[in-house]
């Protein structure tokens, strides 16, 4: 209370004593009401340049938007027959691989069939460019990986995942947030699936075009 009175008598004395020698500069009274007056204005203006668009960000004012999505489980659409290899794998095999399918991340398999890591396109061009690559790039990982044999040797581990019930927005979402091209679906650590990027983008039109009808 006592800090409340002190502001309050220091506003009191600013008000007579400055805007007393400017009559036309507004009071902090004055100036707090044209603020307000602003403000109210400045909303009611939204208001009426908006209606009819609604609050940024809801989900169903974006007339551009797929309805039905948010329903969707990841399991409907992924990919089942995925091509994978195994960890113990030869690089020439892995490069052989990517030289032959156009896909940008390959699931790695242990003996066990469980997904035990992943190999995508940036890691290929680092062994194979690594004496082109700026040194500021050489690093410990990259010069590690330059030895390999195997797959298990370069591969990342602990791949991000996602499961069959995880829903279509979700791994948008992810893909987006972590620039993704694919993600792997499993199930108890088993690959049963992968999903990319334009996987989602063919359904969300589908449905788009089903939904205008």
């Amino acid at each position: 209370m006592e800090n409340f009175d002190l502001f309050r008598v220091k506003g009191s004395e600013i008000s007579e004593n400055q805007a007393g020698k400017n009559k036309g500069e507004p009071g902090p009274k004055e100036e707090a009401n044209s603020k307000e007056e602003a403000n109210s204005k400045e909303e009611a203006n939204f208001s009426r340049g908006s209606k009819g668009i609604g609050h940024p960000g809801r989900s169903n004012t974006n007339p551009l938007e797929c309805k039905s999505c948010a329903d969707i489980k990841i399991g409907e659409l992924m990919t089942r027959n995925v091509v994978i290899a195994h960890e113990d794998a030869l690089l020439e095999e892995i490069f052989a691989l990517f030289e032959k399918h156009s896909y940008h991340t390959l699931p790695i398999l242990n003996s066990e069939k469980k997904l035990v890591g992943i190999i995508d396109q940036d890691i290929v061009l680092e062994i194979l460019l690594l004496s082109h690559i700026p040194r500021a790039k050489h690093t410990h990982l990259a010069a590690v990986r330059s030895l390999g044999v195997h797959a298990k040797d370069i591969m990342i581990t602990h791949p991000m995942t996602i499961t069959p019930d995880s829903s279509l927005t979700y791994a948008a979402d992810l893909m987006m947030k972590h620039r993704f091209d694919r993600v792997c679906i499993t199930e108890d650590e088993k690959l049963v699936g992968i999903i990319s990027k334009r996987d989602i983008v063919k359904e969300v039109s589908k449905r788009r075009a089903l939904e205008k009808g």
